[in-house]
């Protein structure tokens, strides 16, 4: 019979301790940190597009409107959600079409979140007959609404031309 030693040691241990497990779950939580920051301003960016392309749509189809009609129209903000500040400049709520008597063609509100300003810090942008929108330098910008980071937010710039283009950034170039 084979001789068995009276001490036998016991196998090396194998795996992770719990220095090597806690590092991992350190640069896990660190990934996930980063990447649900990405998401978010990602989320941000896209509410921000969607007002803007809104707003754009609606002043389009007002423009049309009020050829079509041979009518001047308004697009005025809208006052009835809640938390909406006094400032006629605040168009957070949303906006309407109406006629100079007051009715409403339609109506858009923003989504969730988004913030829309006007520059000339007036509550309505005109639009002509002839389709010819706004004053000289009327501007929209639209951004997350507690968030003032520059690279989030969309601005529409209206030229003294009737012009309607939009940028990044919160002001017209």
């Amino acid at each position: 019979m084979p001789h068995v030693p009276a001490h036998t040691h016991a196998p090396a241990a194998t795996g992770f301790g719990l220095a090597e497990a806690l590092c991992v779950l350190a640069v896990a939580a660190i990934g996930a940190a980063w990447g649900l920051s990405s998401w978010q301003m990602g989320a941000q960016k896209a509410k921000v597009q969607a007002a803007r392309e809104g707003f754009v749509h609606s002043l389009q189809w007002a423009r049309i409107q009020a050829m079509q009609q041979g009518v001047d129209l308004q697009m005025v903000r809208a006052t009835d959600c809640k938390g909406v500040g006094t400032q006629a400049s605040d168009w957070r709520c949303g906006w309407r079409v109406i006629t100079l008597d007051g009715q409403t063609l339609s109506q858009q509100s923003l989504p969730e979140g988004v913030a829309m300003l006007h520059n000339l810090h007036t509550d309505k942008l005109s639009i002509n007959r002839r389709g010819e929108p706004g004053t000289v330098g009327d501007s929209f910008v639209f951004r997350p609404l507690n968030d003032l980071r520059s690279q989030v937010a969309s601005i529409v710039c209206i030229s003294a031309a009737g012009r309607v283009r939009w940028q990044s950034g919160d002001k017209c170039s």
